[in-house]
């Protein structure tokens, strides 16, 4: 896994540089980009980003650009490996969201990018999960209110199978006082069905030296 993460973060950075930031200024762009602009050939086979991200990182699961996943309907579409594709047998199971912690896109809303090693890995990707979560999750109890980073609407079904399931996952990463007051709007209400939840608007300009 640690391989994996490396590699894609390495990918990014190395197809911005080559190609520029130009593609990723649109939502048909950045599709783009993250699907066929760059690969890497690794022992014989090509992996574009969405192939390292949704085939290998996320168990072969569908894009977040994938219809199933915008209609919220994931079942909806596939991962990127079909068939007999030999990169089907480097997928990692269980899928870890913690991942989406550890990749980064290249855009300021992303997570800030680290070294991982397979050694360290739980400890680093806990660290990534503190970092992020502390950061992009707000929560207002007297609202009823929690805030997060467009990331957790994109890739919903790895959080969880519902709300609530989606917000309990985010306990154990949380500083103590939005643990805190996150834990109290759930004792309150376990299924979440008052709570309501919403997502920041994404930066996706290019994180670079100015």
């Amino acid at each position: 896994m640690a391989f994996a993460i490396n590699l894609y973060n390495a990918l990014v950075i190395h197809a911005l540089v080559v190609h520029g930031p130009e593609q990723y200024n649109s939502t048909l762009g950045r599709t783009g980009f993250f699907q066929k602009a760059s690969r890497y050939n690794i022992g014989g086979n090509d992996y574009v980003l969405d192939d390292l991200e949704n085939g290998i990182l996320r168990g072969n699961r569908p894009a977040a650009s994938s219809v199933g996943m915008l209609l919220k309907l994931p079942f909806l579409s596939k991962g990127p490996f079909h068939g007999d594709d030999p990169r089907a047998k480097h997928v990692v199971q269980p899928l870890d969201p913690r991942i989406h912690f550890a990749l980064v896109c290249g855009a300021k809303s992303c997570p800030p990018i680290k070294l991982y090693s397979a050694a360290t890995l739980e400890e680093g990707l806990a660290a990534a999960a503190e970092t992020f979560c502390a950061s992009d999750v707000e929560v207002d109890v007297s609202a009823k209110k929690v805030r997060l980073s467009k990331i957790f609407s994109w890739y919903f079904p790895d959080f969880g199978a519902d709300k609530a399931a989606r917000l309990r996952f985010l306990l154990p990463h949380l500083p103590e006082g939005t643990r805190d007051r996150l834990g109290q709007l759930l004792a309150a209400d376990p299924a979440a069905k008052s709570i309501s939840v919403k997502h920041k608007p994404y930066d996706w300009t290019i994180n670079a030296a100015e």
